[in-house]
């Protein structure tokens, strides 16, 4: 039953649509848009993890639902017709089981918000009851792609197919892959959700031309995944030919406009002969492994070799053990110092480092630290460091300070836990040095100076770790109010066969002297590579230059 006929049953014909324009005196545009507001509020406190969530959809989402409501308040048939198709395209595009709660919690808040005079209180409830009937659309289609196993938008066999059948499948398939439209999240923003769409068929339909024999999912939003009865060889020559001729073709998208819009794509490629096919979850972690390799090449698509096959499996393996080991918080705290290449005596702080007890064995930060920063465990491992560290510095009241790496992800969303737990343990701040990684870029971090500065003022020292690669670099010097730098120890270990590297350490002795910062070499293993790194020091006439690595001490771990 399709809206229309349900507005019939209801007894709500075109005069009483008509009438609900009377309600815009009561319903204004700001306090739709307020009510939206406090919907997206709630839902980010509710499903803080959703994808949905991010800047650009909110705002699009939140303009969508004015829109939305707005159209049906004019009263006009097909107006509202028109702003339901535009709603749902949100509806099949978006994580549907938050849609659906979210539209139910908007209608609530529209039943309570609202003081609505009597002699409009029919107008109300024709309203009310059509937002409903919206919902009950949404519901029943829903429910009838489930069962059906089609995928609205493209047409093509739904996620729940492929999940449900998936040994099945799989047995009948020989190579894997998968495919990510390049920057689809744009075309939804720039050119409209009903655009969006449209490249979705129309990239369905690509693929299956090309791949008439295979079975073809969209596994979520503009990711699709192609299970082909041909060799690895065979796919990927498919692919390529796709990718060429979208590039000397653009697609004619656009409803309603003359121009083309050009379309791209990465994807990986597996050999299923060499697959954990038993376990879906770990056939999209290597493909989307690859999916990042393909990403840096030049064509855009990756095969997926064996070995990297069986290093993605215990990579995986990896994760879940440490996911686990944090939950039960079977964590050891690590010490390493750091002391004066001059005087080897005096010491300028320890480093805190993750240790991870898996089973019988105790596993350092650097085999996993890459892994887990692909997801947001690296905060909560930033916070079980962090409460370790504190109750060490409670319970021991060492006589050096004690510096803890701190994550992209913890700065942004942990600071204000960071700050009420000093002064829940009540520590001296002064015994504290925060490390900041350079997985991510720091400077986009919001009020990353305004942060720092907090901490700087209640005494908490401020080092950038392994400066001189990645987003550790000299953009950081010049932006952040910081007290250190720590040279990484690949650039420090190597100065002896690499005179570039001997360069770069010049530079950074000259930048830590003219702005009277302290700086770290790590990695010091050996006297003879001590006594450069003081050479090329003495040099600049710098003495607060200090060294971190074997030649001092091993890393110790404590209670």
């Amino acid at each position: 039953m399709d809206f229309q006929e349900s507005l019939k049953i209801l007894n709500i014909d075109d005069k009483r649509l008509k009438e609900l324009k009377n309600l815009s005196s009561y319903i204004t545009e700001e306090q739709i848009e307020e009510t939206i507001d406090i919907l997206l509020n709630e839902f980010r406190s509710t499903f803080h993890q959703s994808k949905c969530l991010n800047k650009n959809f909110a705002k699009s989402f939140k303009q969508t639902l004015c829109d939305f409501m707005k159209g049906i308040l004019t009263g006009n048939k097909y107006n509202i017709l028109k702003n339901i198709e535009l709603i749902s395209s949100i509806h099949y595009n978006k994580e549907t089981e938050n849609f659906l709660i979210g539209y139910i919690k908007l209608i609530n808040l529209f039943m309570n918000k609202f003081q609505i005079p009597k002699e409009q209180e029919e107008n109300f409830t024709n309203f009310i009851t059509i937002l409903l009937t919206i919902f009950a659309q949404f519901l029943s289609k829903n429910l009838d792609l489930q069962k059906n196993g089609v995928d609205d938008v493209t047409k093509l066999h739904s996620k729940n197919v492929f999940i449900d059948r998936f040994t099945e499948i799989v047995s009948n398939t020989k190579t894997i892959a998968i495919v990510d439209i390049s920057n689809f999240k744009n075309i939804n923003l720039y050119h409209g959700f009903e655009t969006g769409n449209n490249v979705l068929m129309n990239f369905s339909s690509i693929l299956k031309t090309n791949f008439p024999n295979a079975f073809i999912t969209r596994i979520q939003n503009d990711e699709f995944l192609i299970l082909a009865n041909e060799d690895s060889n065979t796919v990927f020559q498919k692919l390529r030919k796709i990718q060429n001729e979208l590039q000397k073709e653009p697609r004619h998208i656009l409803p309603n406009q003359k121009s083309n819009l050009k379309i791209s794509f990465t994807s990986s490629i597996v050999d299923e002969t060499y697959c954990p096919t038993g376990n879906i979850d770990y056939l999209l972690w290597i493909l989307y492994n690859g999916l990042e390799k393909a990403r840096n090449r030049r064509n855009q698509t990756y095969v997926i070799f064996p070995k990297e096959i069986t290093k993605a499996i215990l990579d995986r393996k990896l994760l879940l053990d440490v996911i686990d080991a944090i939950k039960k918080q079977n964590m050891k705290l690590g010490l390493h110092g750091i002391y004066s290449l001059n005087n080897p005596e005096k010491i300028l702080f320890k480093e805190a480092l993750a240790r991870i007890k898996i089973k019988d064995t105790v596993i350092e930060a650097g085999k996993f630290i890459d892994i887990i920063a692909k997801t947001n465990i690296e905060g909560e491992l930033d916070k079980l460091m962090v409460e370790n560290v504190f109750k060490y510095i409670k319970n021991k009241n060492p006589h050096y300070k004690i510096s803890i790496n701190l994550s992209y992800y913890f700065m942004k969303e942990s600071f204000s836990w960071f700050i009420d737990k000093i002064k829940k343990y009540e520590i001296d701040p002064e015994q504290i040095v925060v490390e900041l990684t350079e997985r991510d870029d720091i400077l986009e971090i919001p009020g990353i100076y305004e942060k720092l500065e907090i901490l700087r003022q209640k005494g908490i020292s401020i080092f950038i770790d392994d400066f001189g690669v990645k987003y550790a670099n000299y953009e950081i010097l010049r932006a952040l109010p910081i007290d250190g730098i720590k040279l990484e120890g690949s650039i420090v270990k190597n100065i002896e066969e690499k005179p570039l590297d001997v360069h770069f350490i010049n530079f950074s002795i000259q930048l830590a002297k003219e702005k009277n910062l302290s700086l770290v070499a790590e990695f010091i293993e050996t006297e003879k590579l001590s006594k450069k790194i003081i050479e090329l020091s003495e040099k600049e006439n710098f003495k607060d230059i200090y060294g971190q690595g074997f030649l001092f001490e091993k890393v110790e771990i404590v209670e």
